[in-house]
């Protein structure tokens, strides 16, 4: 086990602790980054965002920031006890899950130093501490999200009987949201065969892991048992009478009372 290991465990032990996960909100935030109180779940807030890293977490917040400005979110914190604080509280939460091996790979491909069993430990622990909270979370797969985040609002409306605003995400939709998303990220360039293979093999050992199986499993059995598929011709994804549906560069101001509250 690597130093960068134990400073991850590190880390999601503090955020899973009732008492100490206060000390992470006092850890400086890089320059530039919203500071982590701020994402630190509390009773005002309107709706927490949380999952494993690397599983939409970025791409789901900015698409409920551009849609409903000035909602107060929670996010990034990436500890069970975020979603599970959501659902004391009564606040909608999106708990946000990834197939294992991608998730992992997402994450050793730019932190070499982290071991793929150190990380499957801690997706293990993740979920299976959030599920008894199912009843009162929306669960949503990677490639749902990055889909048909509008599908993630009318759900997050109807489960939580709210009012947050969504509109169609087409490709021009798309394109604002990745714009705002990369806005201060150094332009990507095409992967390299070299780098397509590094990520191969790096997959091929995630995959090889012991811990692996059960994470597959776990996965498996809640996405099957919680999310609700995606499909563009599906009834619930239409227009709802008591929904605004603005364009999203024209979008009505987020009105807080209107999802506050259990």
């Amino acid at each position: 086990m690597t130093q960068r290991d134990l400073l991850f465990l590190a880390r999601f032990w503090l955020g899973s602790n009732r008492v100490l996960k206060h000390l992470l909100a006092l850890r400086p935030a890089p320059e530039g980054r919203i500071p982590n109180r701020e994402k630190t779940v509390t009773p005002g807030m309107d709706v927490v965002i949380e999952g494993f890293p690397n599983s939409a977490n970025t791409f789901m917040m900015n698409v409920v920031q551009a849609w409903n400005p000035g909602a107060r979110l929670a996010h990034h914190v990436h500890v069970p006890l975020q979603l599970i604080l959501a659902a004391e509280y009564g606040i909608p939460a999106v708990a946000l899950i990834r197939e294992p091996a991608d998730a992992v790979t997402s994450i050793l491909v730019k932190k070499e130093r982290l071991s793929a069993s150190t990380l499957l430990w801690v997706y293990e622990k993740f979920y299976s501490r959030v599920v008894p909270f199912s009843r009162d979370l929306v669960f949503a797969k990677f490639d749902d999200v990055t889909r048909s985040p509008d599908e993630i609002l009318i759900r997050i409306n109807e489960k939580y009987q709210k009012q947050f605003n969504y509109c169609a995400y087409d490709a021009s939709e798309k394109e604002r949201i990745f714009a705002n998303i990369n806005a201060d990220k150094v332009p990507k360039v095409p992967r390299s065969d070299e780098e397509v293979e590094r990520r191969k093999r790096i997959r091929q050992g995630v995959i090889e892991d012991p811990r692996y199986p059960g994470c597959l499993s776990l996965y498996e059995t809640i996405t099957a048992k919680y999310c609700v598929p995606s499909s563009p011709t599906n009834d619930r994804t239409r227009p709802s009478a008591n929904v605004r549906q603005p364009r999203a560069a024209e979008a009505a101001p987020f009105d807080q009372n209107l999802v506050i509250g259990r």
